[in-house]
Order: structure tokens, then sequence, then C-alpha cells
């Protein structure tokens, strides 16, 4: 097994036996294997190409997957064994059924804001603790996340593939984990400066997940050149269409989010991931409760303005001598009422709001034949005596 391609379903690497290929990457292929000797089936990454005759490359994979399997949350990916079988370097993780996310996105296009925010917090709240080893990721992006079921049923994002992972601390300086000049991760969600070739920090990892969300909410990449030498320059330029300019849904509180985790300059970022977490749970926490405060604002503010209402009402009298009814039509269908003049010196007997009417003519009181009643009449304006009159309803009477 000196090269990769001699590898083939139903090879060996220590106590795992290869069954099929289930992805591929730069730096490494992925198989689904079984244990030879235990009902355990896991998922098996074995660098690949160039990298395999590189004994400091061996080294270095299998050192930092050690580290990562020291790292325990549920936003990323267990590993549980790695080694060196001949000339392969491997890592055994386990192997999560499910759909990637740049799957999901290329399927469905944007995410509602909401659910692509819950994604990325998750996703900062695993680097949260993958930092905490001293790790850098270096390749986040939609294709190295898994949306696995976990034991509840529920959805939650996964954090794989670390064969581009950094180490920030490395105990053998003799060794050195990442080789000056080397580019390793995707151009399209590198940060600028892991571009240029400085010294990394979480912040460039901060940078990818900001890059990822803008992707989710977009359903595009922010920077997607024809060439990964275009989208390199892109990057390095820091020019991209602002985000609500491709999708006006976004929230805009989310929108500065997202700019502040891809800016140009490392030191205008989020300072690390819990940063960028926090800030995401304070976005869900204030996007969770605005529908309940809306609707019970709404319900609050009706409730007071039937209570003012209700006190600010004239209580107004009448009498029966004081309306004027128009007993029936020529047609022989009763006639609405048409108005009801009250006094406020009598005593109280119903409540109503103020209007004013036009005191009936005797014309009105008696039209000719054929003649319809208006239904409505214009309002003019009162006359002496006429004041607290009120329109009531119009009220079929009865003969």
């Amino acid at each position: 097994m000196s090269a990769l391609g001699s590898l083939e379903q139903g090879a060996r690497l220590g106590r795992w036996r290869l069954d099929r290929v289930l992805g591929e990457g730069a730096t490494a292929r992925v198989w689904a294997a079984c244990h030879a000797d235990l009902p355990r089936r896991a998922a098996v990454k074995v660098l690949r190409g160039g990298f395999v005759e590189d004994a400091v490359a061996r080294l270095r994979f299998v050192r930092e997957a050690e580290v990562v399997a020291q790292v325990r949350h549920r936003g990323v990916v267990p590993l549980f064994d790695a080694g060196i079988a001949g000339d392969q370097a491997y890592v055994v993780m386990d192997l999560i059924e499910g759909e990637s996310l740049a799957a999901r996105i290329e399927r469905d296009g944007a995410m509602p804001p909401r659910h692509a925010s819950f994604i990325v917090r998750e996703l900062a709240d695993a680097l949260v603790a993958v930092h905490a080893q001293g790790v850098l990721h270096r390749d986040v992006k939609p294709a190295n996340v898994i949306l696995g079921r976990v034991d509840d049923g529920a959805e939650r994002p996964v954090l794989v593939d670390f064969g581009a992972a950094h180490l920030l601390r490395s105990e053998n300086s003799d060794a050195p984990l990442t080789l000056r000049g080397e580019l390793i991760g995707t151009p399209a969600y590198m940060a600028p400066e892991q571009i240029e070739g400085v010294r990394l920090d979480e912040r460039a990892d901060v940078y990818a997940l900001g890059v990822l969300l803008y992707e989710c909410l977009s359903g595009r990449r922010p920077f997607d050149g024809t060439t990964w030498q275009a989208t390199l320059l892109s990057v390095t330029r820091g020019r991209y269409v602002p985000l609500r300019s491709v999708n006006p849904a976004v929230p805009r509180a989310l929108d500065v989010i997202v700019r502040r985790a891809m800016h140009f300059s490392p030191a205008a970022r989020y300072a690390s991931a819990t940063s960028l977490r926090d800030a995401l749970d304070d976005y869900l926490d204030a996007s969770s409760l605005r529908p309940r405060v809306g609707v019970s604002l709404a319900a609050g503010l009706f409730v007071a303005l039937v209570a003012v209402g209700l006190l600010a009402r004239p209580r107004v009298a009448a009498s029966p001598r004081a309306m004027t009814t128009v007993a029936s039509r020529h047609d022989g269908r009763p006639a609405p009422v048409t108005a009801l003049v009250a006094r406020r010196a009598e005593a109280p007997t119903i409540d109503a709001p103020r209007a004013l009417v036009a005191p009936l003519s005797h014309d009105d009181e008696h039209p000719a034949a054929g003649a319809s009643v208006p239904r409505r009449r214009r309002v003019r304006p009162p006359e002496r005596g006429t004041r607290g009159a009120l329109i009531l309803p119009h009220i079929p009477v009865r003969r």
C-alpha cells in the first residue's frame, strides 16, 4: 500500500476494513469502514496524493488528529483513533449520517434568517471548544458541515474534516506543523491574512464563519471567481456584493453581524468565536421575543383605547319626544331612523359618542309622494339648541 490508489474496497488499515468511499478532499479521502473485531462502523480518513510521500506531512496529520481527539463537543465529529500503516496515515472518527450544509444550500437556496443564525451559532460554539485546545480548523465551509440527527431527533450541524487544522502551540519547535509558504484551505472561505501567509489566530476561523453565514442567508458565496486565483484576488481586495443587496429580507441586525465577522481587518472582527457566538445569541433572543412583544403591545394598546373610549364617552339622555322618524316609505317598507337629538339636561339613559346633525325640517318629516328618503345627510354646523346631538345607526322600524 505505497500509494493511495492501491487502497480498494476491502483493504485494511489497522483494525479497520474499508467498505466504500464517502468523499474526497484536497488532502484526504474518506471511507466508510467496519471494525475487524467489533460491530462498529466509522469513517476513516486517509492522507492522499503527494502528502503520502512527505514524512513531515504524515506526522503532522496524525498529531493534529490526536489533538482534535481531545475536543469534546456535540458540534465536533469525535475522533478516537489514528495511526500510520506502512506509509499510509489515517484517522478514525464517528460515522455521521446526514446531509452536508453545502448540499442543503445547493438544493434549497437561502435559508430563513433564524435557521441560518442557529447553524452558525452552533458552529461558533464548537470552534470555541476547538480553539481552547489550541487548534485552528482553517477550512470551515459548508462542505465540511454535516447536518446530522442527534439523539433527540433534532438536526444539528457537526464540524468535520480537520485535515487542514493548524496547531497554535507546537510542543516540538523542531518539527513545525505548518510549513512556511503553504496555502491550505478553500480560497472562497480563507481570511485575507491566511492568503498572505502571516501568523494566524482564532479570527481566521471567525472570518470563515462570517462567509458561511453570508452563504446560508443569500444562497451564494460572497467571493466566487471563475478561477481560484480570481477568487483569492477578490478576497484580498475585500470586495463583495452587500448581503442585503442579494437578499433584502435579511434583518439589518444580522447583516451587521455578518459584515463584522467578514471584516477585512482582523482587528475589526469579532475577537474570538465566543464573541461571535454571543452576538448570534443576542440576535436569536431578540428575534424570538419580537413577535410576542408585538402582539402583547398591540393587545395592550387595544385594551387601553377601549378603556379610554368608555371612560371618555359622554353620558347623554334621550326621550321618546326627541326622536324623529319616518314611519314608512311610500313603497310600504319600513323607513330607517334618521336621527336622535338628546339633551344633556335629561336623565342619562344611554351611552354614545358625540356627533352633530342638522335639525330636521318639516319637509324632511313629511316627504312628498314618490320622493326617496336619503339614508345619509350632509352634516351642517349646529344651530342653537342642538349641541350634544348624535347620529344613530340605520335601524329598520317595523310598522
